[in-house]
């Protein structure tokens, strides 16, 4: 559905050595999300509650690479957004013990091949989570939301670098009685902290 952008190799080897410089610091144990934060951050529209949320991992980026690098990833910015979420997805499998579990790239790729969407349908994902399903969806119009706030402020910084169109709510359901979707993606709330 969605095309993702690529890294160029120049921006990956930056991102490349912001994460091992992160993790060899142990100061800092997801640089993904803080690379995702801090880069959001320095975007002209965007959203100061997300970053407010967010707040813990937003650096500042000078702090770690030069001006240079700081303008080639903003340049490359949905592509570094991408390149974060896929090493999160990778690296954070200890989520499942902290009562969050997020859908394999492979489900979704699967569920995405046998509904085929196409850009301007209504999308109902209730649950977002970590995105996996919005994000793919992004040509759609989507509706949504998400209790866990952190989950929230990353989803939106991962529809933000797509450009979506969406309305994914932090909190309860939003599901009218009387809005029909064309699709409807959830993966169900099977841990504790969901209603």
């Amino acid at each position: 559905m969605t095309q993702f952008s690529v890294l160029t190799s120049e921006a990956k080897a930056i991102v490349t050595n912001f994460f091992n410089a992160q993790k060899k610091s142990n100061v800092f144990s997801e640089p993904h999300k803080q690379l995702m934060a801090s880069l959001y951050a320095l975007m002209p529209d965007a959203n100061h509650k997300v970053i407010g949320i967010l707040g813990q991992y937003v650096v500042s980026l000078s702090d770690f690479m030069p001006e240079s690098d700081i303008c080639l990833l903003k340049s490359e910015y949905p592509a570094v957004v991408r390149s974060c979420y896929d090493n999160g997805q990778l690296a954070d499998v200890t989520r499942i013990n902290r009562g969050e579990l997020f859908i394999p790239q492979s489900l979704i790729g699967l569920c995405m091949a046998i509904s085929e969407p196409k850009a301007g349908n209504s999308v109902l994902v209730p649950y977002t989570g970590d995105g996996g399903f919005a994000y793919h969806l992004a040509d759609c119009k989507i509706d949504g939301f998400e209790i866990n706030e952190k989950n929230w402020a990353f989803l939106q910084v991962l529809l933000h670098s797509v450009h979506a169109v969406s309305n994914i709510e932090l909190g309860g359901s939003l599901v009218s009685p009387d809005k029909r979707y064309d699709y409807v993606f959830s993966f169900p709330p099977i841990l504790e902290g969901r209603d």
